[in-house]
């Protein structure tokens, strides 16, 4: 079994649909990790919950927390504000990012492994398709994460396997 460090911290990066939120949830439940649970101005898709999936706010109540500083990264992408909060990167250590939230996060603290899930496209357009009630189109999904993604490498481990494994990426934290 993986030695796990409580003070570690994993971020978890991957274009829309990638399976993101399966990789947290299932650490989560498989390897007991604390999630981190980010802020967001877009609208809940069907099924997430207030303070589960994400905390969601105004986008004045997160201009704000940008102002007194209360955000240890945030960005916006796809015209929505995302970021995580101090106070939520102290008590969790699995989380989702951007690109950028990365590159931020990795400049400022260490011991952070990035775990890259670089699903094919058609893939996961597949899943995109399958959610009901999605905030955002597949097509400006798509031309989002090209431009996010454009020369990333900020990662300590890359998946390519759209069926990947739990257990495999955690022999490899």
């Amino acid at each position: 079994m993986t030695f796990f460090s409580d003070k570690m911290k994993i971020v978890i990066v991957g274009k829309s649909s990638s399976g993101k939120d399966f990789l947290k949830n299932e650490l989560v439940k498989q390897k007991g990790l604390r999630p981190g649970i980010s802020c967001t101005t877009r609208p809940p898709r069907k099924g997430e919950k207030d303070g589960e999936t994400y905390h969601f706010i105004s986008p004045i109540e997160f201009e704000r927390g940008i102002f007194k500083e209360y955000f240890l990264e945030w960005q916006i992408f796809n015209g929505w504000y995302y970021g995580t909060r101090k106070q939520d990167w102290e008590k969790a250590n699995v989380f989702i990012m951007t690109p950028l939230g990365i590159e931020d996060i990795i400049s400022q603290i260490e011991g952070v492994t990035t775990v890259y899930l670089d699903i094919d496209l058609e893939t996961r357009v597949e899943r995109m398709n399958k959610r009901i009630g999605n905030a955002d189109s597949v097509e400006r999904r798509i031309i989002a994460d090209e431009k996010d993604f454009q020369n990333f490498s900020c990662y300590t481990i890359r998946t390519t396997n759209p069926l990947f494994k739990i257990n495999d990426i955690w022999k490899l934290l």
